[in-house]
């Protein structure tokens, strides 16, 4: 089995937060590698982020995690936990590991609907649905962070029109006002599918 950056992120999730979904993991890790990109520039995993019904997925989420079942993570009943044989230990610089610890104390004991309104709120799933609402015909399927300015670049991304100009905002931080717009872009990027549908109605 090849150790991805991936791979090591999920393991090192679920060994801080416990039993979790794997909706909650994935939104867990774009949270995490999009704001370290935001702060440094860099993504975490270089992992390549697809545009899904339920908010950004990485391409690979689901073949990478199969590869650690019955070693660093153990799949039942829905949850992902931390697996009883690891065969290797998550390896990230202190940078890393203090950015994805902060994170973790930020978003951990959020719902899955809370973290699945802050990925709709970044700046990359904004873009995105102002495509689709716009009736453009996206060239592929993918997010990539690099369209998108970061602290680390001192300016916009190149690639990035000026008008795409929404900020991340923390499921705390949401207002009223959040909430239904992102509920409103919900209706209108999936026309065949009600909210209602697609959201969890329980914290997990």
């Amino acid at each position: 089995m090849k150790v991805t950056r991936l791979k090591e992120l999920a393991a090192y999730i679920v060994s801080k937060t416990g039993p979790v979904s794997q909706l909650k993991l994935a939104k867990l890790i774009y949270l995490i590698e999009w704001g370290f990109y935001r702060e440094h520039g860099v993504q975490l995993t270089k992992a390549y982020y697809m545009r899904e019904r339920r908010g950004p997925v990485p391409a690979t989420f689901g073949s990478e995690l199969e590869e650690m079942v019955g070693f660093e993570l153990v799949m039942n009943r829905g949850l992902v936990t931390h697996g009883p044989r690891p065969r290797f230990e998550p390896r990230f610089m202190e940078i890393e590991r203090s950015f994805i610890d902060a994170s973790l104390q930020r978003y951990r004991h959020r719902s899955e609907r809370d973290l699945l309104l802050a990925t709709y709120l970044s700046e990359p799933m904004k873009a995105v649905l102002k495509e689709e609402r716009s009736g453009a015909t996206r060239k592929h399927e993918g997010i990539r962070f690099q369209r998108f300015p970061s602290k680390a670049h001192g300016s916009r991304a190149h690639g990035v029109s000026e008008s795409v100009d929404f900020e991340l905002v923390a499921p705390q931080e949401m207002t009223d006002d959040d909430t239904t717009a992102v509920m409103e872009s919900f209706v209108q990027a999936l026309p065949l599918m009600s909210t209602a549908q697609v959201l969890p109605s329980d914290d997990q």
